[in-house]
C-alpha cells in the first residue's frame, strides 16, 4: 500500500498485531515507513545493490521530521544512482574498532 508519507500520515500508522509491516511513498520510490508490531515507526529505504535488495534505516519517527527524512532518502537515492551502496557502507562504518 502506497501513502504520502508526511507527519499527518505517519501519526496515523497503527501497529499489526501480525508483525512488522512497511507503508511506501507514492513520490520517492523505496521510501517508506516500517511499523513494528509494538508500534515502534522508522523511516526506511529499500533499494538494489550488486541484485540483492537491501534496506536501511534512515531514523526513527519519534526523533525526525518527515521532511527531514524524505530530504535523506533522496540524497541516498542519488548516491545509489551513483553507484554507492549505504548499507554496506553503514555495516563498514559498525565493524571498524
Amino acid at each position: 500500500m502506497k501513502i504520502h508519507i508526511d507527519r499527518g500520515s505517519v501519526k496515523a500508522l497503527q501497529p499489526n498485531p501480525k508483525g512488522d509491516r512497511i507503508y511506501y511513498d507514492d513520490d520517492i520510490h523505496g521510501f517508506g515507513v516500517r511499523v513494528t508490531k509494538a508500534g515502534n515507526k522508522a523511516f526506511v529505504l529499500s533499494y538494489h545493490a550488486d541484485k540483492i535488495e537491501r534496506r536501511i534505516t534512515i531514523g526513527s519517527c519519534d526523533e525526525m521530521s518527515a521532511g527531514l527524512a524524505r530530504q535523506r532518502a533522496e540524497k541516498h537515492r542519488q548516491d545509489i544512482r551513483d553507484g554507492a551502496d549505504p548499507a554496506r557502507e553503514k555495516k563498514a562504518r559498525d565493524d571498524e574498532p
